[in-house]
């Protein structure tokens, strides 16, 4: 991949995200991210979101589902859109980068979505309002920045707190995956296991081990895992930063794109219908 430095300069308005993204690849610039960027390219393989396909399909039939619920009730009408195709790209986020189960921790997820949205109208605010560009003003001294203060707070004990958690089951699972694979080694050494790959079937001669299986992993366990590896160059602020990040860029590019596929639809009954 080829990598312009002269194109990843930021704009003068990009404190104003670091306050709530802090320094990840929506922030940095130059020479810093083309660093950033190098370090993360192998997170960004597309054969590893391939495998969030059925995870993608199982919150959009959730959707689907609450949406004919709605429509039902309704007289056939459906308002504000936007607010569905939200949550379900907040939700598929959450639980394919920070392996969150948004079905069971709906009104947390919401009360994220919230907060995100309240950070990022800010944003926009404060770009057309020079009075409030200095963060010392906005947050103290203004009503509305010291809501969205609390938003970030939240925002980041959120992260905070999930990567503390996620951190926990990932160390556990590399324990217990250290244990299974010393007791395969010693029944293999003892000839009560054989070695296969995922599509061999078993002979009847002892047991089987499937060597190659894969399951999913959410991002943060790849960037969790690049702080194991890297721990000076990638900090536990870098995790957050990059997580706060994806979050916030993926969360309303996709709503706001998904939103408007759904409305063109509309706009075409028979395409729909196909």
């Amino acid at each position: 991949t080829y990598l312009n430095e002269q194109a990843t300069d930021r704009t003068l308005f990009t404190w104003f995200l670091e306050e709530y993204l802090g320094k990840g690849l929506l922030t940095e610039s130059g020479p810093r991210w083309t660093a950033r960027r190098k370090f993360l390219s192998h997170t960004f393989d597309t054969r590893l979101f391939n495998q969030f396909k059925p995870t993608i399909d199982d919150y959009s039939r959730q959707l689907i589902d609450e949406l004919n619920h709605i429509v039902e009730n309704s007289n056939g009408l459906l308002e504000d859109l936007d607010k569905f195709m939200s949550e379900l790209s907040i939700n598929v986020l959450l639980d394919t980068i920070m392996g969150i189960d948004a079905k069971s921790e709906r009104l947390l997820c919401k009360r994220y979505a919230e907060a995100t949205e309240l950070c990022v109208l800010s944003l926009y605010e404060r770009v057309y309002k020079p009075w409030i560009w200095l963060n010392c003003l906005y947050f103290r001294l203004t009503r509305e920045g010291k809501r969205v203060k609390q938003a970030v707070d939240f925002v980041h004990n959120f992260a905070d707190t999930v990567i503390a958690k996620r951190e926990q089951k990932l160390l556990q699972t590399k324990a217990k995956a250290a244990t299974a694979e010393r007791i395969v080694e010693h029944a293999i050494s003892n000839g009560k296991l054989h070695e296969r790959t995922t599509n061999e079937e078993q002979n009847g001669n002892g047991f089987c081990f499937e060597a190659r299986q894969r399951k999913r992993k959410p991002f943060l366990d790849n960037l969790l895992e690049l702080h194991y590896a890297n721990s000076n160059l990638f900090t536990k602020q870098n995790i957050r930063d990059e997580v706060n990040t994806f979050l916030t860029a993926g969360h309303h590019t996709t709503s706001i794109a998904l939103t408007f596929t759904v409305y063109l639809l509309g706009l075409h009954p028979k395409i729909q219908e196909q």
